[in-house]
């Protein structure tokens, strides 16, 4: 062991913490860092997520041709990651 006494306690959360007052080192976020004018924030890497839908619904509802389709739909979002009222879409076209 390169560093026998370094001690690590991991805990998993879905829900934005503030690192200050519930006494934690470091964190690792899949969400937009928040602006703070107390923390330090690196980005290690981005993550992409995906659209998708069950084959029953897709039946039901009708497969959207297009973005502006999903306002159409029952739509979903992972957690606490601070989605806005928005999704931005990108392909080889652009945003949407």
């Amino acid at each position: 062991m390169q560093y026998p006494e370094l001690e690590v306690q991991l805990t998993l959360n879905d829900r934005f913490i503030d690192p200050i007052e519930e006494g934690f080192d470091i964190t690792i976020r899949i969400a937009k860092p928040q602006e703070s004018l107390s923390l330090i924030t690196h980005v290690i890497t981005t993550a992409q997520r995906v659209l998708c839908a069950s084959p029953n619904y897709l039946e039901s509802r009708g497969v959207p041709t297009h973005p502006r389709e999903l306002q159409n739909h029952s739509c979903l979002h992972y957690g606490q990651i601070g989605v806005e009222d928005q999704w931005i879409l990108s392909d080889p076209d652009g945003e949407q």
